[in-house]
């Protein structure tokens, strides 16, 4: 291994805790093509203003003694041949584009095996003429979203001259003989200020989501791959959230209700319409905010894997909506008679819990079964990948986006739930654990509300849900910390039997 390529071996390994920007989109960002001389004292980042993503750089390459050529994971060129390229020049630039394309007979060099082309490409370079004897060629493939220089073939020039048979006949074998390299993946962080423009195909989308979890650099870790958010620095924000939430659906419903029922005159239809004027305040306004979040041009909030911008929201912001507009309806139907139901409308928190008990266990039964996502996507699981529980999706989504934690932390608890098994577990009965008791327990309620007088229906309807998620959200922390910490302890165990059960 010649110098030159020793250094780009070594700053692979640096390069993945530096760089930040892995998950930005295939085009230039800003639309445009630099063309300038390769003369080393050239920035054209600083130069011409552009940013990494923004813009195509050429530059040709005289004085140069090596060439390092690459490849790399996520390219377009993979995905469209000659005749889709020449069917977009007739679509955007007309019939005229085309026949002059054509009779210049212009190779756009598509490809469809990526280790293929970079064979074929130093062979290629190898066999030019053109190409001095005393340059040394190598190929490689650039790990796209886990910013990683694998080494995949060598072709060591020889320093003799190419037309000796010797020469001729050692290119093969010194090619054959450099195959293959170590890879030590790293996960990528992102950029706050990156924006995407467009959105990947299916396929390619796939190919990146693949990319990032298939590896087994973290087979060399001492324990799980860290999750770059920590509750602590939200402890007040999360108290207040809390607090409004409570006080949304259960004090204040539970508080206006006794309190003007019981201490005023007023018509039961009016008391009933101001409680269900106040209902959706707090859970409005955060779907308000994390939606401009996820809508805005930055990507920073967004499902990885291009997910798009206007109709990207990710899971949580459907699978709670679902619960919340099915409340909202019930409220408003039963608040429009002159004297409402009291039981009609003591129903809201029991339906909710109902709808989104329902919700988790189809969703269950298809995490536990593997379905592939075909249809859609869950947030950073894009389609054609197995279906994850949604307890992993809301925990990436409201770290994400709530807690800001963006796509540095969608990236790190993708890894982290594809290289850990127990953590895996732990989300997956996390999620019965929620999803069947709340159902049962809805229904309970439901029964419970007529079954009872008026006065005693409405504060179960409001007040029992609120409880049982507080018990259940206290047993959730305490065996999610356990669960952790046995994870962590072992951790190096659980990888050696792993490893030692594939070989």
């Amino acid at each position: 291994m010649s110098a030159i390529q020793k250094n780009v071996e070594s700053a692979s390994e640096a390069y993945p805790s530096l760089f930040t920007q892995g998950h930005l989109a295939l085009p230039p960002a800003k639309k445009y093509l630099v063309l300038t001389c390769m003369d080393a004292r050239i920035d054209p980042a600083q130069a011409f203003g552009i940013n990494l993503g923004d813009a195509h750089v050429i530059r040709n390459l005289l004085g140069t003694q090596e060439i390092v050529l690459v490849k790399h994971t996520g390219c377009g060129m993979l995905t469209f041949k000659n005749e889709d390229a020449q069917g977009l020049v007739e679509k955007n630039l007309g019939s005229d584009a085309l026949a002059e394309l054509k009779s210049r007979q212009l190779d756009f060099l598509p490809f469809s095996d990526r280790e293929g082309a970079v064979r074929k490409d130093v062979q290629y370079l190898s066999d030019s003429k053109l190409v001095p004897n005393n340059i040394t060629i190598s190929g490689w493939i650039y790990q796209h979203l886990r910013e990683l220089l694998n080494a995949l073939l060598s072709n060591w020039r020889t320093m003799a001259n190419r037309t000796t048979e010797k020469a001729q006949e050692e290119r093969p074998s010194q090619k054959s003989s450099s195959c293959g390299g170590d890879v030590k993946p790293v996960e990528p962080r992102t950029s706050e200020t990156s924006t995407t423009t467009t959105t990947p195909p299916d396929h390619l989308a796939l190919e990146q989501f693949n990319a990032l979890i298939c590896g087994d650099g973290w087979k060399s870790l001492d324990e799980p791959p860290p999750l770059p958010f920590d509750v602590r620095h939200h402890t007040l924000s999360v108290s207040i959230f809390t607090v409004l939430v409570l006080a949304e659906c259960c004090f204040l419903p539970i508080a206006l209700y006794y309190g003007l029922s019981k201490g005023t005159n007023m018509r039961s239809g009016i008391y009933f319409a101001i409680i269900t004027s106040l209902f959706g305040f707090v859970t409005g306004y955060e779907f308000g905010v994390r939606s401009w979040r996820l809508i805005r041009p930055s990507d920073q909030y967004r499902p990885l894997f291009g997910s798009p911008r206007f109709w990207g929201l990710d899971s949580t912001q459907y699978v709670l909506m679902t619960p919340f507009t099915v409340m909202t309806i019930i409220l408003i139907i039963f608040s429009i008679p002159h004297y409402p139901s009291v039981r009609a409308l003591a129903l809201p928190m029991p339906v909710g819990m109902i709808v989104t008990g329902v919700i988790l266990v189809v969703n269950g039964w298809a995490a536990h079964h593997h379905w592939t996502l075909r249809y859609f996507r869950l947030s950073s699981h894009v389609k054609n990948s197995i279906c994850p529980p949604l307890t992993f999706c809301l925990f990436e989504d409201i770290c994400a986006v709530d807690g800001k934690g963006g796509k540095n932390f969608r990236t790190a608890a993708l890894v982290r739930y594809h290289a850990s098994p127990r953590f895996r577990a732990l989300l997956m009965h996390l999620l019965w654990f929620w999803s069947v008791p709340a159902i049962v327990i809805g229904a309970v309620l439901i029964v419970a509300i007529y079954l009872t007088s008026d006065d005693i229906a409405y504060g179960i309807g409001w007040g029992a849900p609120t409880v049982w998620a507080v018990i259940w959200t206290w047993i959730t922390v305490g065996w999610a910390r356990r669960a952790l910490a046995i994870e962590r302890k072992t951790w190096s165990s659980d990888r050696l039997q792993s490893t030692q059960g594939l070989t």
